[in-house]
């Protein structure tokens, strides 16, 4: 059985659930992780050596072994001191009990008590839940995850893994790259559009790729932002004393208008809309009155 310390990383006496562990007291069930970055795990490391694991991990006990459910981040860091020849003994949370394999995927997306799981990780865990039978109403009761959300992480689970990569690389937002394949409902054209955006974005000084935006995909689709270019020509023409066209001056006084601000909702609604037809108001209906004569009980 374990041995417990008297007090925990930061001089607390320990909890009767946590349980110190060795590297070798713990278990990671094959397949079960759905994280895939675990981020700057020398820094961890270096903060673990410092100052202990100060989160227990999360699990349960099986024959004699601890199952990590949720701290495969720290685990591998402790792994990490452990090469250097440190030894370093790691809380351990048990609850007692093995949960089913649908409720430690809940628990890995809700009790996450570490770095939070990035989109990609998250669609990964959604999609085991729906193939577990949950139906997407249950999967948004369980997590708190909108429905409309939960439509998209579909979506991206179902993604190429070249997209994928592109999401956790920090080059294209989760957000952006799910409006793509939405909008474009093939996943080679999505991927397509996301490369032409890429090159639109250029690269940095220091030869890595930015971080694509809505402006490169428009941009790469042959789409500017048109109403930044009459700025520009305003400015233009204000420095070089340009003249309007005169035949096309209504046009130009209107555009004028609308670039110096001096047309509001109402006037641009009526400069470029006709008027709305207002709907007759159908007539209240009144409520009849009750003419009938009451007829009195007899006593």
């Amino acid at each position: 059985m374990a041995k417990e310390k008297e007090t925990t990383a930061d001089g607390r006496p320990p909890r009767k659930d946590v349980f110190f562990l060795t590297l070798e007291q713990i278990g990671i069930e094959e397949g079960f992780n759905v994280r895939q970055d675990y981020g700057d795990l020398k820094e961890l490391s270096e903060s673990i050596e410092a100052n202990g694991v100060r989160v227990p991990i999360r699990g349960y006990k099986k024959d004699g072994t601890y199952w990590i459910t949720d701290g495969h981040r720290r685990y591998k860091a402790v792994q990490l001191l452990n090469k250097k020849g440190l030894e370093v003994r790691i809380p351990f949370l048990a609850d007692g009990r093995e949960s089913s394999q649908e409720q430690r995927v809940i628990d890995m997306i809700i009790c996450n008590d570490g770095k939070k799981l990035n989109p990609v990780e998250v669609a990964d865990a959604v999609n085991r839940l729906i193939n577990f039978g949950y139906t997407e109403n249950e999967v948004h009761v369980k997590t708190g995850f909108s429905k409309v959300y939960i439509s998209n992480l579909k979506l991206l689970n179902a993604a190429p893994k070249k997209i994928k990569n592109l999401i956790t690389e920090n080059i294209i937002k989760s957000t952006l790259a799910m409006k793509i394949l939405r909008e474009e409902k093939d996943f080679d054209k999505a991927m397509e559009v996301i490369e032409n955006a890429i090159t639109s974005a250029g690269v940095e000084s220091g030869g890595e790729t930015k971080k694509i935006t809505q402006k490169n995909v428009s941009k790469s689709k042959g789409k500017i932002n048109s109403y930044g270019e009459l700025k520009k020509i305003f400015k233009k023409a204000e420095k070089k004393g340009l003249v309007p066209r005169q035949d096309k001056i209504d046009v130009f006084m209107f555009v004028k208008s609308v670039n110096d601000g001096e047309l509001s909702y109402n006037a641009l609604l009526s400069e470029l809309y006709e008027p709305e037809i207002e709907k007759e108001k159908a007539p209240k209906k009144t409520k009849k009155k009750n003419t009938q004569t009451a007829i009195p009980m007899e006593d």
